[in-house]
This record gives C-alpha cells, structure tokens and sequence, in this order.
C-alpha cells in the first residue's frame, strides 16, 4: 500500500476511456512519517473497514515562551524578506497565487511563472536577476524546476551565483531525488508550512551572499 503507485497500460474499455490512476500518495504520506520519526499503519478487514494509526511519540509539555519574544522574533523573520525579488515558478495557479500572497505579506517582490517560457519572459524584461528562485520540481508537459533553473542560468540576463535556489516537490522516487541531490541545490518536501519556507528563504539567500563575497 505504501510503495509507489504504478499502472500498467490500460487495455480494451479502459483505454478507450483514457482510465489512468495516480494512486492514494500513500509513499508521500509514508516518507512525510519517517521525516516526522513516526509510523502510519494501515490495517483493514474485509466488509468491516479500514483503520488507519499514526504513532506519535509522548513529550513533556513546552513552557509558553514570553509572548514580547515570539512577537519580535516574527518581525526579525518578516523583515529579513523586505523587498527580497523573489521568482515562484510553479504550474498549478493556485499554488501560486497562495505562494505570492503568503511572500508579498512578508514584504518580498514577487514574479511568478507557470512555464519555462513564462520565466525566460520575466528574463527578458526584468532589470535585474531575482534574489531568490523558489520552483516546484514537477511541470507541465513534463518538464522539471531543475531545467528551468538550468535554462535561467544559460540566460544572457538569467540568475547567477547571487540568486538563491529552492526546490519544492512531493517526489519520492528514488532515481528523481537523487538526480536533485546531484545538484546541489536545497529541497523542501511538501506539505511546507509558511515558516519553514520563509526559514529556507533566508538560509539559501545568506549562503548566496556568502559564495558571491568568496
């Protein structure tokens, strides 16, 4: 239940209909779990139903930190993107949009791209390259954030050592993810809350100025 989902060709009706599954996204919840150092298990009876168990591991209740603390490490946060040009390629619209309200809330410049060419248009007309590139790693048509990123780099006007560069993506094939771990650029595995985004913002753009002063 918990490998990857695989479909063979579809045959006689099936095909005619174009019947294509994509599957439950069980791997994704299971590799989501172990990041967590949990375990979802799965269990069912036939004609009963199916029950499903998350093990969460007991801890102490945390003492509420002072709310003038939280309050100030919140703006420190929200500050460090003022202004920030940030570049959001990602094929879905909504999950666009949501990146560039969630992004501009923080203050940051935000260009956003469905494509490939969408984003080598902002190239061409922009004055100057982003500070941070932040792209899904699945495209349309097949396409990938990794190429994109690629072909922005090749561009005349394109990103260089001084742009920072995120990838997020709910991939969890092994042969994908160690193509992006070939190179060398930092991956946020979804579902990514606000704040661990706008943490990884800051953390690749401070590791982008330190290459471009080496």
């Amino acid at each position: 239940m918990f490998e990857e989902f695989y479909q063979v060709e579809p045959t006689g009706r099936q095909a005619a209909c174009g019947a294509h599954g994509m599957g439950l996204g069980l791997a994704t919840v299971q590799r989501l779990a172990e990041l967590l150092n949990t375990r979802v298990e799965l269990s069912s009876r036939l004609h009963k139903g199916t029950c499903v168990r998350v093990l969460v591991c007991s801890a102490p209740a945390a003492l509420p930190a002072p709310v003038t603390s939280l309050a100030a490490a919140d703006t420190d946060e929200e500050a460090s993107l003022a202004n920030l040009r940030i570049l959001v390629i990602d094929d879905e619209r909504t999950i666009l949009e949501g990146l560039s309200v969630v992004l501009s809330n923080w203050g940051a410049v935000v260009l956003a791209a469905q494509t490939r060419a969408e984003a080598l248009a902002l190239a061409d007309a922009w004055d100057q390259p982003p500070d941070v590139v932040v792209s899904d790693l699945l495209l349309q048509g097949g396409d990938n954030g990794l190429d994109v990123i690629a072909a922005l780099e090749r561009h005349p006007r394109g990103i260089g050592p001084g742009t920072a560069r995120l990838l997020v993506t709910g991939e969890t094939k092994p042969d994908r993810l160690r193509e992006v771990a070939s190179a060398g650029i930092t991956v946020l595995y979804k579902p990514v809350s606000p704040r661990v985004l706008r943490q990884a913002i800051q953390a690749q753009r401070a590791a982008a100025l330190l290459n471009v002063d080496a």
